[in-house]
């Protein structure tokens, strides 16, 4: 990090950090940034990008408090449903400004603007397609949709002895996010939800109790799919199988980060058969089958069952599905 041009203080701090030197992505974008360019940078999941815009921006604020425009996961946020909201930002800001872009994927948007700029802003790109890393452990369990509780129960009841400390859990609906929830508390499984529905201060106090290790469960929508740097996440569950390829890589990226490795599994039911082999098509490798006793899992089926219809009736309760079709009907 000596070599390109931080300030003692950061470097001193990226050793603190134990970031001893650093990524391509890192070493190719951030002098450009402190040169005061526009950057574009696309690197996969888990290739250090954050750091890349991050360490060159509290330089540059340490000598002059005066803000860049970033757009951290730019391939999502430059999709039309934020197009109303960009417009906005971008009349308060000063037109003379340095732009950061940073993603983990190249769409036509970003070609787009690459275009556009092409003599005023440098590119940075090690995209590959949609990879996942080599020490990341892809494992599925082809189960019948009714007894997913079962099988999500019995491998949470069992992450000592795995030597798991933390597990993101993913979901496809605010919805079943909320559920799942309500019914892991039942079971005195201490975990978390983050999902869309929330408001934002309670998203972050979700985030941090997780993060701080308060509690090792992390149910979640595909919000928490991207740009959250979660270092300990040992385990990433597919709850529900995403109908996107990308979405699957975006989210087993949580765990085996910066060369540490990871576990994930998904629940594979008849009807995510397709999806599976879609996501294997793009990834170019098969998912192997994780390893369940049935007898010992359907041991807990009158717990689980009973938990979930106290869970159900408890979301009933707090108004759930109110508070949902409310918010529809603002949007």
């Amino acid at each position: 990090f000596a070599d390109l041009g931080l300030s003692q203080w950061a470097i001193d701090t990226c050793r603190e950090l134990r970031m001893e030197r650093p990524t391509p992505v890192q070493s190719r974008c951030i002098p450009r940034i402190l040169a005061g360019d526009d950057v574009l940078g696309i690197a996969q999941t888990g290739s250090g990008k954050t750091a890349a815009f991050a360490l060159p921006i509290l330089h540059r604020l340490a000598e002059d408090p005066y803000g860049f425009l970033v757009l951290d996961e730019a391939d999502r946020v430059l999709d039309v449903g934020f197009e109303e909201e960009l417009r906005v930002i971008f009349k308060c800001l000063p037109k003379s400004r340095q732009t950061l872009l940073f993603s983990a994927t190249i769409t036509d948007e970003l070609r787009a603007l690459l275009e556009i700029s092409q003599n005023r802003s440098y590119f940075y790109e090690a995209y590959e397609g949609f990879k996942t890393v080599d020490s990341l452990e892809q494992k599925f369990i082809f189960i019948p949709k009714n007894v997913k509780d079962l099988y999500l129960f019995h491998i949470l009841s069992n992450l000592e002895e795995k030597n798991i400390r933390s597990v993101i859990v993913f979901v496809s609906t605010c919805r079943n996010c909320h559920l799942l929830s309500l019914l892991l508390e039942e079971l005195d499984q201490a975990a978390v939800a983050l999902h869309s529905h929330k408001s934002q201060s309670l998203r972050l106090s979700a985030l941090n109790r997780f993060k701080s290790g308060q509690v090792s469960i992390l149910v979640a929508t595909d919000v928490a799919s991207r740009g959250l740097d979660i270092p300990t996440v040992d385990l990433v569950i597919n709850y529900d199988v995403p109908r996107y390829a990308r979405d699957y890589v975006h989210r087993v990226g949580r765990t085996a980060r910066a060369g540490r490795g990871g576990l994930s599994i998904s629940f594979v039911t008849q009807n995510d058969v397709d999806l599976i082999h879609e996501i294997e098509a793009i990834i170019g490798k098969q998912l192997t089958e994780y390893e369940c006793e049935e007898k010992t899992v359907l041991e807990d089926i009158t717990k689980v069952y009973k938990a979930r219809r106290v869970a159900i009736m408890k979301m009933i309760d707090d108004g759930f599905e109110e508070k949902a079709q409310a918010r529809k009907k603002q949007k």
